[in-house]
């Protein structure tokens, strides 16, 4: 079954049927398919930079036809029919679909054609129905119609923990498409999604979207090609500045045993509009720590400033501290408690840096912190201390 649809019992005879908006527990939807169509439209150019001015849609048999928009929305079974040759003399979005009578239609077919349009760092071109994006109150990267007017606008659209569908495409230099799919995508930040125009977006892999991961060896510096999600990130604090420190102090953490965000410097293009410089950076979450560690994502506890709980359970981390407020610090038996739930020297190493670099929104912002509830030591030094995680 393609997602998004379902199989029932015709009202009508009782025959089998297809249904384009599945009703668990409820009636079936009164719209009766016989079939889904499952051909796949092609293009004659993979779109990118310096695409061609003319583009040709193919893949409908007998009794198909194909239906394309060109600005960026689904199409529909009223979208223009295609008929011969797209002209593309500027950058442009083109999504098509395969209808046939009585069927449901094909998912949709993206590409974005950029014209003239040159970079010599990867190009990744985005593509969304723009009322998923600019929609007063649908849209997640619009303030909305009710927030706050003060900054950071609380109460924004981007505030919302919404999440819409999105077409990804990463073109390597010089323009070879690498890959492509659709995928889920939210605001990702703190305060930088309200003082800075440009966001950053968080990509999520997902069944209804196709597939389950993103198969792709995103960073060439990392030794694994499957990601379920990642980000593409407008370098925060530093955005109206140069947009490179972030990506490029923490890359001087290769080799020093503190976990950061590999990433590297592409130009995005939303809905054929050139949406500036990002940084496609990991994922800070239990699938980053489970992929450098070889461990199960399921036996991570990952944590927030005052334990709040991002994965996982807080109750290790609390018992703890409340170790640390009421054991005498004097004893080799604390010290051995400690090293065994700490580890010590990466917690140095992550503090010295820190100072190092003069970060300022740290240490009351921006902290994660996390552990592996399978390998955990019982401490041996100690009986007081219990640890439940």
């Amino acid at each position: 079954m393609r997602a998004g649809t379902s199989i029932g019992l015709s009202k009508d005879n009782q025959s089998t049927v297809y249904f384009d908006a599945p009703t668990p527990g409820f009636e079936n939807s009164p719209a009766e398919f016989l079939g889904v169509v499952e051909t796949e439209v092609t293009f004659t150019a993979v779109g990118g930079p310096d695409s061609p001015a003319m583009i040709m849609l193919e893949g409908a048999e007998s009794a198909q036809e194909i239906r394309y928009t060109l600005d960026a929305t689904i199409p529909s079974a009223e979208a223009d029919l295609y008929q011969g040759a797209i002209m593309a003399l500027e950058n442009t979005v083109v999504r098509a679909r395969i209808f046939a009578d009585g069927y449901i239609p094909s998912i949709e077919y993206t590409r974005t054609f950029l014209t003239d349009v040159t970079h010599d760092i990867p190009v990744i071109t985005l593509v969304t129905d723009p009322i998923n994006f600019f929609d007063a109150q649908y849209g997640i990267y619009v303030l909305g119609d009710d927030y706050e007017s003060r900054p950071p606008n609380y109460g924004a659209n981007f505030w919302e923990d919404w999440e819409r569908p999105i077409h990804f495409a990463l073109y390597e230099v010089p323009g070879d498409l690498a890959i492509e799919f659709n995928a889920g995508v939210q605001i990702f930040g703190g305060w930088s999604r309200a003082i800075n125009d440009q966001k950053s977006l968080a990509f999520y892999s997902r069944t209804r979207y196709g597939s389950e991961e993103f198969e792709y060896l995103f960073f060439p510096d990392l030794p694994y090609d499957s990601y379920n999600n990642f980000i593409l990130r407008n370098s925060g604090n530093d955005w109206n500045n140069t947009m490179l420190r972030d990506l490029a102090i923490t890359s001087l953490m290769a080799g020093s045993a503190v976990d950061y965000q590999v990433g590297r410097p592409v130009a995005v293009y939303l809905n054929g509009e050139y949406w500036g410089l990002h940084n496609l950076r990991e994922k800070t979450n239990e699938h980053m720590l489970a992929r450098k560690h070889d461990l199960d994502k399921d036996d991570i506890n990952l944590l927030e400033i005052e334990a709040e709980i991002v994965e996982g359970t807080n109750e290790g981390y609390l018992a703890l501290l409340e170790y640390l407020e009421t054991a005498d610090p004097m004893t080799d038996a604390f010290y051995e408690t400690v090293a065994a739930q700490v580890d010590i020297e990466n917690f140095i190493t992550y503090f010295a840096t820190q100072i190092y670099i003069v970060n300022t929104d740290w240490p009351q912002n921006n902290i994660k912190f996390w552990n592996n509830t399978t390998t955990i030591p019982t401490p041996s030094g100690d009986p007081d201390f219990e640890n439940d995680a």
